[in-house]
């Protein structure tokens, strides 16, 4: 599963690499480029989000919460969509229980995970069957003076690794869900590509692999 947010390292993704899953606005910048993703997540609640797929395929499959905004709903009626259940007290077990009563025999599962749809992506996609999980684009930053495809305000100066990076405070959380992840579930294969801050953190984690501080194995050809 090739998870591929809007940073700068968007412009890597391979397209053979894997199935490609966009979140936000990476999936009109990758159409644009020629490349079609095998789906497109959407975990945010916000109305805006609907201007992040300007340009639906038919050929993409939209995973959306289902506390998502009726405006993504309108903008993919024609499209294919999955609908799934954010475990983040949106109100959705009450949707659950509601659903259960009339729909006999099926069950709804909650997806759990980190604050960002980034962290919430592989556990998505571990119940869709994926195991190994690639990141473009979820950066965390740009890096000290580069640019984003999409602008976040709020940043704090954060040097890991002795390098400086500019990280949005929101994402500073992503990065310590990125953390618990790689620890927690060692049946996974994590890496994140791209130069930013969630590389640098990841890196940091690979290299505890190292002394035993963290179960999951260091990825095959990683320095």
């Amino acid at each position: 599963m090739v998870i591929v947010g809007s940073g700068p390292s968007i412009d890597l993704v391979d397209p053979d690499e894997g199935d490609i899953f966009t979140l936000g606005g990476a999936h009109d910048h990758l159409i644009s480029k020629g490349i079609i993703p095998h789906g497109w997540i959407n975990a945010d609640p916000l109305p805006l989000v609907a201007g992040y797929v300007s340009a639906p395929h038919p050929d993409v499959t939209y995973y959306i919460a289902s506390h998502s905004h009726p405006f993504v709903f309108d903008a993919l009626r024609e499209n294919r969509v999955v609908l799934w259940h954010n475990n983040c007290g949106a109100g959705t077990e009450r949707i659950i229980a509601e659903t259960q009563n009339h729909l006999s025999g099926t069950v709804r599962m909650m997806v759990s995970g980190g604050p960002t749809g980034a962290t919430r992506a592989p556990f998505l996609g571990d119940a869709l069957g994926y195991r190994k999980f690639i990141f473009y684009g979820v950066d965390g930053s740009g890096g000290y003076g580069a640019k984003h495809i999409r602008t976040a305000a709020n940043a704090e100066r954060v040097v890991m690794d002795g390098r400086p990076f500019d990280v949005p405070r929101g994402l500073i959380q992503q990065a310590m869900a990125l953390e618990a992840m790689i620890c927690g579930f060692p049946e996974w294969s994590i890496e994140i590509r791209g130069d930013g801050f969630m590389a640098a953190v990841w890196r940091a984690c690979l290299d505890r692999t190292d002394t035993g501080e963290c179960p999951q194995e260091r990825a095959e050809g990683v320095a």
